[in-house]
């Protein structure tokens, strides 16, 4: 019979152990599974004790969280939000909700994310045009934060407000802060392949309190405070149920122990192929990743392509840095700064298997298998 299973070794499986299951049985056992509640209530304050953000609310998804920071600033059909060009398609998909437009910005290649000399350009260029963007979506890649401060100081300069989408670095911090709280609002992921898992979710951080009471009602349908439900406004059905939070919080729980897996891993890695024409991508000194992708560039005579076909054969689940966006059909008429550096990143990048659960064999297994490629 057929598993369907693909790989023996798969890029990010959630770690989940004893007290994960346990948590997961209490939840079921308190009768409580519907969005809100004690246990979403307990999820949200572990958040807040991570990040130190004011305010923090469990959503269904990371995505949920980025539309509901652009709704809290009135991103409406027509305005222009920039969005990096090196990102997944969730990055920007929301302001395509709200009828935005989409102005791309390509990447540096220290940490992979946003350049802040592009982002000047592009913010010059539209004030040029008499285009003001109501937004800047700084992403933190593969768990490495951004240039936080560069970007921070030339959105301050043209009167642009931030929202960090921290989804892939829940746990990395810049200058000793948690990524996605920088900005003007901050979003996390807890989909079930990120580095601490919900089986799904998301989080919004924000920093005042009335923002943070209008997207909670927004999420929660928009209902009114009354004994019935009434509406004046509309709102979604972004809450988080208590099923997810609880495993959440568990997760979250683990922090320490996860992220020095983490560490451990890169490190291994790392030591391994210094010999080899594949090049770590580090954090900075600025900077404390929580590594949730091992994100390594192959020197020019390789393809990514080709390494992750041949880890693939061998039953280890590899992929290639994000498709630039600008690249893609459905942005190829966006406004777009750069020269090709995440066309670059994409022929020449690629991702390893990093799991916090991976055991020493597994490990060995995919040190061998890159190794073998370069004979």
């Amino acid at each position: 019979m057929n598993s369907g299973k693909k790989f023996d070794i798969y890029l990010h499986p959630p770690c989940l152990d004893e007290t994960d299951r346990r948590q997961t049985e209490e939840v079921l056992a308190s009768g409580w599974v519907a969005p809100g509640g004690p246990w979403v209530d307990a999820f949200e304050k572990e958040i807040r004790r991570l990040t130190e953000s004011p305010y923090a609310m469990a959503l269904s998804s990371g995505t949920a969280a980025l539309h509901l920071a652009l709704k809290l600033l009135g991103i409406r059909t027509g305005d222009t939000v920039i969005v990096p060009s090196h990102t997944y398609i969730a990055s920007a998909s929301p302001v395509h909700y709200e009828g935005g437009r989409i102005a791309l910005v390509d990447s540096e290649p220290e940490t992979l994310n946003m350049s802040p000399d592009y982002l000047e350009y592009a913010l010059r260029v539209l004030k040029k045009q008499h285009i003001h963007p109501r937004a800047i979506i700084l992403t933190h890649l593969y768990g490495l934060p951004a240039q936080t401060d560069e970007i921070l100081s030339v959105a301050r300069r043209y009167d642009v407000p931030v929202i960090e989408d921290a989804a892939e670095s829940v746990g990395s911090f810049y200058r000793g802060r948690h990524t996605g709280t920088w900005g003007r609002a901050g979003i996390l992921s807890f989909n079930g392949n990120k580095t601490f898992t919900a089986g799904g979710g998301g989080a919004l951080l924000l920093k005042d309190k009335s923002e943070a009471e209008k997207a909670r009602k927004w999420a929660a349908h928009a209902k009114e405070d009354r004994p019935y439900f009434y509406h004046k406004q509309w709102g979604y059905n972004y809450m988080m149920p208590a099923l997810t939070a609880g495993l959440g919080l568990s997760q979250l729980k683990r922090t320490e122990e996860i992220l020095a897996r983490k560490r451990r891993l890169h490190r291994i890695y790392s030591q391994a192929f210094g010999n080899l024409p594949l090049q770590p991508v580090h954090e900075t000194p600025e900077s404390r990743s929580n590594y949730w992708l091992n994100a390594f560039l192959l020197d020019e005579n390789f393809q990514a392509g080709k390494l992750t076909e041949f880890l693939q054969q061998k039953g280890i689940e590899a992929r290639r840095f994000w498709y630039p966006l600008h690249k893609m059909p459905l942005l190829k008429d966006a406004f777009y700064a750069g020269q090709g550096e995440s066309e670059t990143f994409f022929e020449r990048g690629i991702l390893l298997p990093s799991s916090p659960c991976l055991a020493d064999k597994e490990i060995e297994r995919i040190i061998e298998g890159v190794k073998n490629f370069f004979g």
